[in-house]
């Protein structure tokens, strides 16, 4: 039995069926028979054993024998249990999965990890995770006590709980071995992260130095939120989340990923005061500044594999002048290209012409006040090896669109996305659809010809159906309505006969968008 409890550290969540969380305990009828012990003990056993693996979750025919006991007897069954399962040979632990399964019971988490912190002393993951806690609440200090504990630690994930960052800094001080950190944060004044003289806040960078100088990946995100309940506004956490980016780009340097990818931080900060060779493999760069990077910035950043630019409206700078010191990077493989309200082709077109041969993935969001459109052609000459492909805010797909897509041999994912009161060209579906590696597709705000999808059924008929659909498993589309109805449902029905050849497992989503009369020509 214990040595199904060794497995690798993995950041794999595990989720309970969707039933289990809401099994009424202590319902047992008393006509049932009295539940069977090696039933019981079985069931026990799945509850913890599920907490325990990465990839894994009980049965709801085993786990239903748990609750013929009252909650308590319930708990302190399968407690003993848990006592006895776990030992030094136990590397991971889910406690989301045990409270999934007792809700309503506070002092369950102490006691369980309790256990854990004893018993597993070699634990490498911890994650918590709960299913009925939409927003993160303070962890109590016996928590964060028991956490400090276990200090094999490797791995470690928490978002039904959160922290200011000195709790943080306190409760994983002696957790040496961490590596990975993925935690929710509330807001505190930034001016705690000011490198300057001041006593309490240089203790606070040392403290902070001893904590994490060994983390490699430190994922947050700032709750706008303090731990009293006092509200700030987004703006404010967007800036203690930028703060706290870069207090930790300066001061730890085996990170290699920190932050939240979903969110925008401006990291310029931390490249031109960057003083040691950096492993970040990561960076976010505002252009347009009034401060010109320098040539010497960049290659403190010898390990970045992508890159985001947001593009500010003001010009301080030419084109050459600001993007020039990129060159740096231009040895570099970076894989991921992600530019926000890009207003110009000349910055497109340059950086392309750096890093387009590498790229893997290209994210655009286009400024539509000044940059409308641009040739798709660009992008199939210069990224030969792309497989994912973003387009956001467009006014129009180019014409080149309708050949140049077909033509990206390698694209496994596409996004189109287009600002509907602008839209005139239809999408040619057959086109996109000739893409031979395609696997995602996701359209929104595009207008649609009844013609061009019947080109499009035809091609799925035949000898040519393989080539257009045999690798997709997600699409996603949202299109414009149009005046005629019955055009309107015809397009519908002729949209849904795509969803019937998506395989066994993928995923389909077609609707309609209401536009208002006259915006489409």
């Amino acid at each position: 039995m214990k040595a199904a409890l060794c497995f690798a550290a993995s950041k794999s969540e595990v989720i309970l069926g969707p039933d289990l969380a809401n099994l009424n305990m202590g319902s047992r009828n008393l006509n049932d028979p009295e539940p069977i012990y090696q039933n019981l003990i079985e069931a026990f056993d799945e509850v913890i054993l599920n907490s325990l693996k990465p990839y894994s979750h009980p049965t709801q025919e085993i786990i239903s024998n748990i609750f013929r006991l009252t909650p308590i007897s319930c708990w302190d069954e399968t407690k003993k249990r848990l006592f006895t399962l776990v030992d030094s040979e136990c590397k991971f632990f889910h406690l989301g999965q045990l409270i999934n399964v007792f809700p309503n019971m506070p002092h369950v988490e102490m006691e369980a990890l309790h256990t854990v912190a004893v018993k597993a002393s070699n634990l490498a993951t911890l994650t918590i995770k709960y299913e009925e806690f939409y927003e993160p609440r303070n962890m109590r200090e016996d928590l964060r006590w028991v956490i400090r504990q276990m200090r094999s630690l490797r791995e470690m994930q928490i978002h039904s709980y959160s922290f200011t960052i000195k709790k943080l800094t306190k409760m994983c001080k002696n957790l040496h071995s961490l590596r990975f950190l993925d935690v929710k944060i509330f807001y505190q004044d930034p001016i705690l992260f000011e490198r300057d003289g001041n006593q309490s806040r240089r203790i606070f960078r040392e403290n902070f130095v001893m904590s994490f100088v060994k983390l490699e990946i430190f994922k947050f995100t700032t709750l706008p939120k303090t731990k009293i309940g006092f509200i700030v506004g987004f703006d404010r956490a967007l800036d203690f989340q930028c703060e706290l980016t870069c207090f930790c780009s300066f001061l730890l340097p085996n990170l290699k990923e920190v932050g939240d990818p979903e969110i925008f931080v401006d990291m310029t900060p931390a490249v031109i005061d960057q003083y040691y060779i950096s492993k970040l493999e990561f960076l976010s760069l505002s252009m347009n500044l009034p401060e010109l990077f320098r040539f010497e910035s960049f290659f403190k950043f010898p390990n970045v594999q992508a890159l985001s630019i947001m593009f500010l409206n003001i010009e301080y700078f030419s084109v050459s002048d600001n993007l020039v010191p990129l060159n740096t990077l231009s040895s570099l493989k970076i894989s991921t290209l992600c530019l926000i309200d890009l207003h110009s082709s000349s910055y497109l077109e340059f950086l392309l012409d750096v890093f387009g041969k590498n790229l893997k993935k290209l994210d655009l969001t286009l400024d539509r006040k000044k940059l409308k459109t641009f040739r798709m052609a660009l992008i199939l000459f210069t990224c030969p090896n792309l497989e994912e492909l973003e387009l956001k805010n467009l006014q129009s797909l180019d014409e080149d669109a309708v050949w140049s897509l077909q033509k990206f041999n390698k694209l496994k994912t596409l996004v189109l996305e287009v600002v509907t009161s602008y839209e005139t060209n239809s999408a040619h579906f057959s086109d996109i659809l000739s893409a031979p590696n395609l696997e995602t597709l996701v359209l929104d705000g595009l207008s649609v010809r009844l013609e061009d999808l019947e080109i499009r059924k035809s091609m799925q008929s035949g000898e040519n159906q393989s080539d257009v659909l045999k690798n997709l498993k997600k699409i996603t589309v949202k299109f414009n309505s149009v005046a005629d109805y019955f055009e309107e449902k015809r397009l519908l029905k002729s949209m849904r006969s795509l969803q019937l050849k998506i395989p066994p497992g993928g995923y389909s989503k077609i609707k309609i968008k209401n536009i208002p009369s006259g915006t489409l020509v």
